[in-house]
């Protein structure tokens, strides 16, 4: 037990030596039970602490009073402690070298003692100065840090008083000072706010007390202009040694434009949802383990199964293909990473239980939320497409048939009509020449014998006509193209069928620019000319000859046909080159209504174009033109 005591004792003196302040513990008698180096230091005593054990302090004091600048001043102020014996904090004494000391005094009752002992101790002031200046200084140091920081930091006490509030949390440095020492509900009485905060931010703190773990919220204020400004806050708690809570450090960050930018995405995720849920396409999302998370109304309107029917199960379950798996086509993409062939076919069924041909392509994209990988599948049921198209198929096969059949019936009538046609004019130019030798020429007869010969010459028109219609559709007609003159081909044209036509009519021709020769197919530019201007005495009989006009220009040549008959009215205008049609005008003027179709088809792979433009009762214009070669 001695040897227990003895070490308590050797621990006590360690720790006293190893204090900066000089310390004089005595007796009720005053004598000195312990004195350490820094009292000896402190008035200059030249002896070991251990060998002023035992002395007196009366006489210590009366020699140690001279190290004081006012020496009665502190021998009067031991009596007086002495005789109070009330403990003394920090009553500063100035040495005569004018240095200043701070005196501590307390009163130790001890065991088996009736009177107190005495505990003097001495701080030296400088010291305790230089240290306030250093912890001064490291605090502006942590503050200025704290200021800086860009988010909102407080530290409070137990009882949620601010203890420090940085300039990010509260600007205006007034307030910033005067809210040391109060708390929030104190800071809105005062400054007419809300206190919906400061209820959000004490249950927060109450919870941080309760718990002993961090708390995290989120708070919503308002700026002048009422916009909301969003900041997220935590209060952590530092623990004591012991386990209570010995202050809670509160700080919170700006996440406005965070906040906006994740409403901006919520919108814009509601808008693609909404894109999503309207479109006419089927949408199915699938996550990395191909198990379905998402599907839209359409598929849910022709499959008959809602989300909660899909949600979770394998995508195999529901699209399939003719050949392999469609999990396969996945897995696929997910390791390729490449958009698939939007023309890739897959089949399911429908609510009815009816196989529907989809064809669909896949989409990698992010979840917001989750941050997860998903894959969406975009379908389009094609089930009637194809219905349609086959459809179509078998309508264009039979419509290709019978236009081979009408094409051979041509062929073959316009054939088969030719011989007979030839053997009637034939026949009938031997008679007209028998009548012509004859001397008692009968004149009827020979009228009969011109309407014969020129009905068989529409007949034979009718069948080129026909003939020609055959060869277009069936695309046998190729251009020929020569060199031509225009104008010695126009004037041939007109010596042999218009000077003058069969109403005596001679038409009129001239010219404009400088002729040049062009390359054309000459059968189709007869066939052009002669139909046009045909046409042009045919709808005018009665009124002036028509007027034809050869057009050079640098890069194109055009011939114009000008006549001053019947016109075509508005409504017939849009028919002008459809097959077998005519004006409703023409009354029983001879046509077939082919001859303009022929003509287009013939102007067209000349690359050349035909315009019309005419006037009810006062004539029409046919301009053709034809673009050079370089």
């Amino acid at each position: 037990m001695q040897h227990l005591i003895k070490d308590i004792e050797t621990d006590l003196k360690l720790i006293l030596e190893s204090i900066s302040t000089a310390v004089l513990f005595e007796s009720r008698k005053r004598e000195i039970i312990y004195v350490n180096k820094n009292f000896c230091n402190l008035f200059s005593i030249p002896v070991e602490p251990d060998l002023m054990i035992g002395a007196d302090c009366k006489n210590a004091a009366k020699e140690a009073k001279h190290f004081f600048k006012n020496p009665q001043y502190f021998m009067d102020l031991v009596e007086q402690i002495l005789e109070e014996g009330s403990p003394i904090y920090n009553q500063e004494l100035v040495l005569a070298d004018g240095a200043s000391v701070f005196l501590d005094y307390i009163p130790v009752k001890r065991e088996h003692e009736t009177e107190h002992a005495h505990l003097w101790i001495y701080k030296n002031i400088q010291e305790i100065n230089h240290f306030v200046q250093s912890a001064n200084e490291q605090k502006r140091l942590y503050e200025n840090l704290l200021n800086n920081i860009p988010a909102d930091i407080a530290i409070f006490d137990h009882h949620h008083k601010y203890l420090f509030v940085n300039k990010n949390a509260i600007q205006n440095e007034e307030r910033r000072s005067w809210i040391i020492g109060r708390d929030d509900f104190e800071y809105c009485a005062k400054f007419d706010k809300s206190t919906d905060g400061a209820i959000l931010r004490r249950d927060a703190f109450n919870s941080a007390i309760k718990t002993k773990e961090t708390i995290e919220f989120e708070e919503t204020n308002y700026d002048p202009q009422q916009q909301p400004i969003y900041n997220l806050r935590r209060f952590f708690p530092i623990i004591k040694p012991d386990g209570e809570v010995h202050h809670i450090i509160g700080y919170g960050i700006n996440i406005t434009n965070i906040k906006l930018h994740e409403q901006n995405l919520l919108a814009r995720e509601k808008e693609f949802k909404n894109l999503i849920d309207s479109m006419d396409q089927m949408v199915v999302s699938v996550d990395n383990t191909l198990s379905v998370q998402y599907c839209n109304p359409k598929w849910t309107k022709i499959t008959g199964r809602k989300l909660a029917d899909c949600k979770g199960k394998k995508i195999n379950d529901f699209i399939q293909l003719n050949r392999g798996s469609f999990e396969d086509i996945l897995i696929s993409f997910i390791k390729i990473g490449s958009r698939q062939n939007a023309n890739r076919r897959a089949y399911l069924f429908d609510y009815n239980g009816e196989k529907r041909t989809v064809k669909y392509y896949i989409s990698h994209f992010v979840d917001n939320l989750t941050r997860l990988d998903r894959f969406a599948i975009f379908m389009t049921d094609i089930t009637d497409q194809i219905l349609a198209e086959t459809k179509l198929k078998k309508i264009a096969k039979q419509e290709r048939k019978l236009n081979e059949l009408k094409s051979n019936f041509m062929n073959m009538v316009s054939h088969e009509l030719r011989t007979p046609l030839s053997v009637i004019l034939s026949s009938t130019e031997l008679i007209e020449l028998k009548l012509n030798n004859d001397n008692q020429f009968n004149s009827s007869l020979s009228t009969y014998t011109e309407r014969i010969i020129a009905q068989v010459d529409r007949m034979s028109q009718l069948m080129n006509d026909f003939l020609f219609i055959s060869k277009i559709e069936a695309g046998k007609i190729g251009i020929r193209p020569v060199m031509i003159n225009p104008k010695r081909f126009l004037e041939t044209v007109i010596d042999e069928l218009y000077h003058p036509w069969k109403d005596g009519r001679s038409i009129l021709m001239n010219i404009k620019g400088e002729p040049f020769d062009i390359q054309a197919d000459e059968m189709m530019l007869r066939h052009i000319v002669v139909n046009i201007i045909n046409n042009a005495f045919k709808y005018s009989m009665g009124k002036p000859a028509p007027r034809v006009r050869l057009i050079f220009k640098a890069k194109i040549f055009q011939l114009l046909v000008i006549d001053d008959g019947i016109g075509i009215h508005q409504e017939d205008s849009k028919n002008l080159f459809a097959p077998f049609v005519r004006g409703s005008n023409v009354g029983d003027v001879e046509g077939t209504g082919l001859g303009l179709l022929v003509v287009k088809y013939f102007v067209e792979l000349h690359k050349g174009t035909i315009e019309i433009k005419s006037v009810p009762n006062r004539g029409t214009a046919v301009l053709i033109s034809f673009p050079i070669k370089q």
